[in-house]
């Protein structure tokens, strides 16, 4: 992987951890890390090889390897444009190759 496709940056948040009478979460979310990655839309063929639905942005977000940088209950928070786009993460990170070079994660886009 080469630095200079790194271009974006993103904040990692996790999920509030509070709960109310009802069992919902309460809180905020909170920032964890903030970290360089590359975002870059889903083609239409990538549409269908992640069986996803085509009704839904997804898109690709690659970053440098870091051991248990994600989890799939965390949300990347894109904080350049506003409001805010929000990527919630689909599924668990993949290792392409298991070579630990980077990390790609499918995340659908929404707006704060």
């Amino acid at each position: 992987m080469r630095a200079g496709r790194l271009r974006d940056r993103v904040a990692i948040q996790s999920p509030p951890t509070g709960v109310d009478g009802f069992g919902q979460p309460t809180g905020e979310w909170v920032d964890v890390k903030e970290r360089r990655c590359s975002i870059e839309p889903m083609s239409n063929d990538e549409y269908f090889a992640a069986q996803g639905e085509n009704s839904l942005q997804k898109t690709k977000i690659r970053f440098h390897f870091e051991k248990n940088l994600l989890k799939p209950t965390y949300r990347l928070v894109d904080k350049r444009v506003s409001p805010n786009v929000i990527y919630d993460i689909q599924g668990e990170p993949t290792n392409p190759g298991n070579e630990n070079k980077e990390l790609i994660v499918i995340g659908v886009r929404r707006s704060a």
